[in-house]
């Protein structure tokens, strides 16, 4: 092994790999390009249409690609407004994160292992 490479970097990837073979194990599948969907064995339970627009689809993609770590806020800011950034961001990711954990409680994910939290 290259001894220049953070281990802590390839810790977050292999944990990135287990819980996405974990979810496939579990009937789990999340779509992040093209659309954004999540099905379970096979039935689409969170379709694209449920997001109320692109910040919620972008969000809800962000944090499905970093899931193996925790993301701050001013990171999430910094990605769904690229140059100005609104004086209620932080209101808008309160709102946001309401609206993602409540689609995931309502169809029963976090049972399934998909969950979201705020820290």
């Amino acid at each position: 092994m290259n001894s220049d490479w953070d281990t802590s970097l390839l810790y977050e990837i292999d944990f990135g790999k287990i819980l996405a073979n974990v979810w496939r194990k579990m009937g789990i599948r999340v779509y992040v390009t093209g659309r954004a969907d999540v099905e379970v064995d096979g039935q689409v339970v969170i379709n694209e249409r449920r997001f109320r627009g692109k910040q919620d689809r972008l969000f809800f993609v962000y944090l499905v690609c970093e899931r193996s770590r925790s993301v701050a806020k001013e990171e999430l800011a910094s990605v769904l407004w690229l140059e100005d950034q609104s004086d209620a961001w932080e209101a808008t990711i309160s709102a946001l994160t309401s609206r993602l954990a409540g689609m995931l409680s309502s169809e029963g994910l976090g049972d399934l292992g998909m969950s979201f939290s705020r820290q």
